[in-house]
């Protein structure tokens, strides 16, 4: 009976475990969730569904008639048809192309400000979840030094009292802090995705901050696009073409072709039709007036291009050296509480060098402390690599890149 006991019991135990795990969500989840966004879709759907309609090689048919004297057998007859610019029917259809490409990029750019939304609520929740680590951790230094006042009280309750007093105040600002912490992770969770607001969040393939390092030197090297730089590049493809359909249009010479039919009397039928054309003539200033206007809008698109260039050129090197100066600060505090062989001597054989116990727990919560500013400059490192990410564009040319992975690059 016991032995069935156990064996129930374990079984109990295994599937709570498994259970557990299975309610873990892993952080990438919440970056491939947002392609579904109806708005980013519907952008999609406009530039993906955009199909050109074959054009005749014939602009336009006309046909008129005219009679003389009411006399059936004298009715005269028009045909006359238009012919289409080959030329300027090609360029327009790649200048439709353009502004359906205009949605598309309006696509890409919703979800790389979604992206980078994504990535910085995960990164709150990655450090919250640290800071709250280190929060449980003072808790349990703070109870101990309760206790160590409350066996002092006993001795001497007028010298210990007020200590008591202000340890409770600490207890009741750390609870605090940690609820606050609690809710605010789930808070933000649901703001990833509402579906999930109980789920722990698996950070497995979670890169770490040396592979941070070497990731943000990766990126770097990457020359991409943004939808800024890519809609003025639109812009000056399209002005480009409007120039080449003004170029078509004062280019065309055969304006139409007329077949005319008048019955006449004694005239055989072969010589009452007579075949006729027109032409155009181009002149110096035909569509001067067009083609100044796009002069124009291409300077400015260069110009815009230009300006473009040099504002993210210069955010870079801002965002470079941001986290450069950040980096030598996170590695040398980093060495500094790594490398206190002193302060590891005392909380590892803290009866050897300490005669007061309170002693202990102030070291510890000194310790705490000091992981706690280093997880600060650690969230904003982690932060300035997502700006990086967003202003070099990395998320609005290759949204389906998992960035936190330490190896995105052989995804």
């Amino acid at each position: 009976m016991k032995g069935s006991f156990k064996i129930l019991s374990l079984l109990s135990f295994c599937f709570a475990a498994l259970a557990s795990n299975a309610q873990d969500t892993p952080y990438p989840h919440f970056i491939r969730n947002i392609s579904n966004d109806s708005l980013i879709a519907s952008y999609k759907a406009a530039a993906e569904d955009f199909e050109l309609v074959d054009e005749s090689l014939f602009d336009e048919f006309e046909v008129r008639t005219e009679t003389d004297r009411f006399d059936p057998e004298r009715q005269e007859y028009l045909f006359r048809t238009s012919f289409a610019n080959l030329r300027e029917r090609k360029y327009q259809k790649a200048l439709d192309q353009s502004y359906y490409r205009r949605y598309d990029i309006k696509a890409k750019d919703l979800l790389a400000e979604t992206l980078v939304d994504q990535y910085n609520m995960l990164l709150d929740v990655y450090f919250l979840e640290k800071e709250l680590e280190i929060a449980l951790s003072t808790r349990t230094q703070i109870q101990k030094e309760k206790e160590i006042i409350l066996k002092r009280l006993e001795d001497d309750p007028v010298k210990y009292s007020m200590d008591l007093y202000k340890i409770e105040d600490e207890i009741i600002d750390i609870n605090l802090s940690v609820e606050d912490l609690e809710n605010t992770i789930k808070s933000i969770i649901s703001l990833l995705d509402a579906s999930r607001t109980q789920n722990d969040i698996s950070w497995n393939n979670f890169m770490s901050i040396e592979q941070l390092y070497t990731n943000f030197e990766k990126v770097a090297q990457v020359v991409s696009t943004n939808a800024d730089l890519e809609r003025e590049e639109n812009n000056l493809t399209e002005q480009d073409i409007k120039e080449d359909i003004e170029t078509a249009q004062k280019n065309q010479v055969l304006d139409f072709v007329q077949v005319r039919y008048a019955g006449r009397d004694n005239v055989s039928t072969l010589r009452s039709f007579n075949i006729g054309a027109g032409f155009i003539i181009p002149t110096k200033n035909k569509n001067a007036r067009q083609f100044n206007e796009i002069e124009k809008e291409k300077l400015e698109a260069e110009l815009e291009i230009k300006e473009i260039v040099a504002s993210i050129t210069k955010e870079m090197q801002i965002i470079q050296s941001q986290f450069y100066k950040l980096q030598k600060q996170y590695e040398t505090r980093s060495i500094a509480l790594e490398s206190n062989e002193f302060e590891s001597k005392l909380r590892n054989q803290p009866e050897l060098w300490l005669s007061d116990p309170m002693d202990v727990v102030l070291i510890e919560k000194s310790r705490l402390d000091k992981q706690q500013k280093l997880i600060q400059i650690e969230y904003e490192l982690y932060k300035l690599y997502v700006d990086y990410l967003e202003i070099n564009g990395n998320l609005y040319s290759e949204p389906d890149i998992n960035y936190f992975h330490p190896d995105w690059e052989n995804l």
